[in-house]
């Protein structure tokens, strides 16, 4: 296609580029073995297993062990699929890897994954974006293959929120868990692959899901890992994750419609040509909400937050892979994947699967 590119200084020639077709050739996922179950949080926080039950939907959740690091479960889920692909580590390019909490403050987590996969001295770099970090990967990543820089890329998205909240804060440790996933992205047949994006931020709300310190806003120190009572039952340092329930409930029942719909535009699509939906599983009743406001039968998409809890970045591609091996989702199928919360961002991608 054609792309005229105007900067708003001045106007480039229009440059002549054929983007290729791009999508998911291979996948895979692992979380840790270590279950974490309702009744095991009763003993920790004032809480109840009905309550998270009905409130979130979640049963149980995977923890990872205390030596289990971000690029262990980003190893793990990337061999898998690697194998799924059909491919070796000689065959990707390059390596995209979407996370929060990450092995250390530098290098990125990416370089440390590409090497105990060995792969070859390709691009590695980090994303973080948080729970729409797996749509925001797909749009970075896919971008190598579509224009013919690269033949495969390896997408990983993986979360170790255990380390970042407070098992004596309920309003955070009744949420999230931990988990990795991979795709590979590949060339992919015309007309089928990644169809169309949508993306934003809404930075006036940052504050609604925060790590106040551990930055260059607030650096380490004796006073950042100091326990705190903020709330009743909300005992956290400033390094523990703090999250405004529901001012981020509000902000993703709209998001999630939004944002869906918005990249169905694009194609001149409605939610009725959808076929599946998989949603960032951060809560029960947000994705009812979401589906109930698409017009879309709770048939049409796919929950596992019972089983494995909000796992952020990793939740939507852990929730495609389980509903790809179901057969829920099938060739020629168009299915929208949306993601909503940290930053305040969200972002959707509609995908003609094969």
């Amino acid at each position: 296609m054609g792309l005229g590119i105007d900067t708003g200084i001045g106007k480039y020639p229009t440059a002549n580029i054929s983007l290729l077709p791009v999508g998911i050739s291979g996948y895979g996922f692992y979380v840790p073995e270590n279950c974490v179950d309702n009744q095991e949080l009763e003993t920790l926080v004032e809480t109840s297993d009905a309550w998270i039950r009905e409130k979130i939907g979640i049963r149980t959740r995977h923890i990872a062990t205390d030596d289990q690091a971000l690029s262990d479960l980003c190893i793990e889920a990337s061999r898998k699929a690697i194998e799924n692909a059909g491919l070796g580590p000689g065959d990707i390019d390059v390596l995209v890897l979407t996370g929060q909490n990450h092995d250390y403050k530098a290098p990125a987590t990416a370089n440390i994954v590409q090497h105990a996969l060995g792969l070859r001295n390709i691009p590695a770099f980090d994303i973080s974006i948080g729970c729409s970090g797996f749509i925001y990967g797909l749009s970075v990543a896919s971008k190598y293959v579509a224009d013919g820089s690269a033949k495969n890329v390896l997408l990983v998205s993986g979360e170790i929120h255990s380390r970042m909240f407070s098992w004596q804060d309920r309003s955070t440790c009744v949420f999230f868990a931990d988990g990795a996933v991979a795709v590979v992205l590949s060339v992919e047949e015309a007309d089928f692959g990644l169809l169309s994006f949508d993306l934003g931020t809404d930075g006036s709300q940052a504050g609604a899901i925060i790590v106040p310190a551990g930055g260059s806003r607030m650096p380490f120190s004796e006073n950042s890992l100091r326990l705190q009572e903020e709330a009743p039952h909300e005992i956290r340092a400033p390094v523990h994750v703090r999250m405004d329930g529901r001012a981020v409930y509000q902000f993703a029942i709209q998001a999630f419609p939004r944002s869906v719909r918005a990249s169905l535009a694009k194609l001149d699509c409605k939610t009725a040509d959808l076929d599946f939906v998989i949603a960032h599983q951060a809560n029960v009743n947000i994705i009812r909400e979401g589906m109930q406001q698409l017009g879309l039968p709770m048939s049409k998409t796919y929950m596992n937050i019972e089983r494995y809890g909000n796992c952020s970045s990793a939740s939507i591609p852990i929730a495609m892979a389980e509903a790809a091996d179901l057969g829920l989702i099938r060739r020629g199928d168009l299915v929208a994947f949306v993601g909503f919360g940290v930053g305040l961002s969200w972002g959707a991608v509609i995908v003609r699967w094969s």
